[in-house]
């Protein structure tokens, strides 16, 4: 019986991460013929693309309401995210950024992350403060595609945006724009839509099966869902960390850690806030006491490193690979415990 679980469980991370990867070329495609730029389409469209698995993990885990396993997976992700994903790749090579990224999305991220663990502390999130962060995400996607943001645009800017309720003008601008679309783009759109679709299947499927098999385990090893979450966020993490390799690859080496930041927002604002407007979100003493402050100290260093001289080197990508090996290590320990 174990074993026909972990083959289902195996089975849906391939459909999930093979749908994921579909959703993303259908969805970038479907943007640029839009006329948004390469530039705002890596910051969203592939951002979101890639926390796909979490997105459809956490929504069929939201109907079951298995919040532990929800938060265990969008905690363990963004650890991955910053500390095993960014950490490989600046050992392969120096990953370098720009000032102007850290002044809007490295803010973004300490911001995110700071709302989150408030929020946590009461022990659940509700749906006032999901659907918060849903609208925060929201603002924030509308501040980037934004053409007078643009690359040079920092948080203190949003900041203004998000409080003037700017993004309810940039929505109706867009939409307009949507409606004023020719014909034979109209169909090409068509044409990517449904192959979305079909992928979104496959996402779902995927989805299901992961989340019942994860459930499976956790009760049957008894241990914490969120710690099974934890160990469910290396193969949800599996599109990112092919992003970053193949940006390393062709050169773009910011592609590496904008795509790592953008993640860990949508996984935060996007993720949980839609999984809390479903069904709201239980938190244990575990999250609140060892996994938040463990994703917070891991943003702040990773921030940190960043800061200075703009990259993160390949001796700060060995501490940030040593930091997640040791955090998996107490997350072992505490299973065995």
């Amino acid at each position: 019986m174990t074993y026909t679980n972990i083959l289902l469980l195996l089975a849906g991370l391939v459909l999930l991460l093979k749908g994921s990867d579909w959703l993303v070329k259908s969805a970038s495609s479907f943007a640029r013929k839009l006329g948004v730029s390469e530039f705002v389409i890596g910051l969203t469209v592939v951002a979101l693309g890639t926390s796909v698995p979490e997105l459809f993990s956490a929504i069929m885990a939201s109907f079951k309401q298995e919040s532990g396993l929800i938060l265990g997976n969008i905690i363990g992700a963004n650890i991955a995210n910053l500390a095993l994903v960014i950490g490989l790749t600046a050992m392969l090579t120096t990953l370098k950024t720009n000032r102007k990224m850290f002044l809007r999305d490295g803010y973004a991220l300490i911001f995110t992350s700071l709302i989150f663990f408030v929020f946590l502390f009461d022990r659940d999130i509700n749906r006032i403060e999901a659907a918060f962060m849903v609208i925060l995400y929201g603002a924030y996607t509308l501040f980037l595609f934004d053409s007078k943001s643009g690359e040079k645009s920092t948080f203190k800017e949003f900041t203004r945006y998000f409080l003037e309720f700017r993004y309810f003008q940039s929505f109706l601008n867009n939409l307009n724009h949507t409606l004023k679309l020719k014909t034979k783009t109209i169909l090409s759109l068509s044409k990517d839509a449904l192959v979305g679709i079909l992928s979104l299947a496959l996402v779902l499927l995927g989805a299901k099966l992961i989340v019942n098999q994860a459930v499976f385990f956790a009760e049957l090893l008894s241990v914490p869902q969120a710690a099974v979450g934890i160990f469910l966020a290396i193969g949800t993490t599996l599109p990112e960390l092919s992003v970053a390799l193949m940006a390393i690859k062709t050169g773009y080496r910011n592609i590496a850690i904008g795509n790592a930041i953008g993640s860990c927002i949508t996984n935060i604002l996007f993720i949980v806030g839609i999984s809390g407007l479903i069904s709201p979100l239980a938190v244990s003493s575990y999250t609140v006491r060892f996994l938040a402050p463990a994703m917070v100290s891991t943003v702040l260093l990773f921030l940190w490193f960043l800061k200075n001289d703009w990259k993160i080197s390949r001796i700060e990508g060995m501490i940030l690979l040593g930091l997640y090996l040791a955090f998996m290590v107490s997350v072992i320990i505490g299973i065995i415990r």
